[in-house]
């Protein structure tokens, strides 16, 4: 059904079709879109869908249109960033200190209760070893227990939720 330029213009929703008006309108005066574009469209039974838009001109006469439809991936990836801003509210609101760390065990959250209790801002924090936030003996042993993890895959003291003494910036435990 989509045979024409002007079939193809009346299914785009008209708040994104302005726009895209011109990329369909011969003869074009403008290089095709760049690859890919996303466009929204409306189906015949009224749903609204975006699709990924990829032109390649063939010849002087001749273009190759490559449609994808991303709805899905689209609605995933926002249900993604609905899961994560709830998962940080949770983290930046507890009461308790949060610190997650990498496989290699450097920082990459330190929530405001960490800030407090350890008397570092985030800043300080992230992007380095979670060592620095540890008293001896702990401290010293801890680049052994990462490398062992690492190696092995064997949790000996990572992951087993053990209680260690803590290192504040002032040097207090």
């Amino acid at each position: 059904d989509l045979t024409s330029a002007e079939a193809w213009w009346s299914t785009l929703h008209r708040a994104d079709g302005t726009d895209a008006r011109r990329l369909y309108d011969p003869p074009r005066t403008e290089p095709p879109p760049p690859a890919p574009a996303i466009v929204a469209i409306t189906r015949k039974d009224g749903e609204r869908r975006h699709v990924e838009l990829t032109v390649c001109t063939l010849d002087d006469r001749h273009e190759l249109w490559m449609l994808v439809d991303v709805t899905e991936a689209g609605r995933a990836l926002d249900s993604l960033r609905r899961s994560e801003d709830f998962l940080r509210a949770i983290v930046t609101t507890a009461a308790d200190a949060i610190i997650t760390i990498d496989r290699t065990g450097v920082v990459e959250t330190f929530n405001p209760a960490a800030e407090r209790t350890f008397g570092y801002p985030a800043a300080e924090v992230v992007g380095q070893s979670l060592k620095m936030l540890m008293a001896s003996p702990y401290r010293d042993e801890h680049d052994s227990y990462i490398q062992h993890y690492v190696k092995t895959g064997e949790a000996r003291v990572i992951g087993i939720g053990r209680e260690v003494v803590g290192r504040r910036k002032d040097g207090t435990a």
